[in-house]
């Protein structure tokens, strides 16, 4: 399978659950927040996990720690983790949260 196949079907998945289970909302707020950084102009700040250790195990938590392997580092536990590439999370939470946040839109 090529790499642009690849990266199209795990959009895909990570799209499917983040609609069907809900996530988009408090990805939607995790975006924010991040973007309130960005704005702040300082680009050595990290975006911190979001979760303390009662949501460990969580869907949430696993989802959070795909974006912190993927633009990030969790440094010594994997429970824990930062963002450092924020641009580059803020652009891949859209592009999974895309047809979730429009059919939310067309609900209002």
């Amino acid at each position: 399978m090529s790499e642009e196949k690849w990266h199209e079907k795990f959009i895909y998945a990570m799209d499917s659950i983040v609609w069907y289970d809900g996530h988009h909302e408090w990805l939607k707020t995790i975006c924010d927040e991040m973007e309130a950084i960005l704005k702040m102009g300082d680009k050595y700040t990290n975006y911190n996990c979001p979760f303390d250790h009662t949501e460990w195990h969580t869907e949430k938590h696993t989802i959070f720690m795909i974006l912190v392997g993927m633009f990030g580092d969790w440094g010594t536990s994997i429970r824990g983790g930062w963002i450092e590439d924020i641009e580059g999370c803020i652009k891949f939470i859209d592009e999974i949260c895309k047809h979730s946040w429009e059919a939310e839109e067309d609900k209002e």
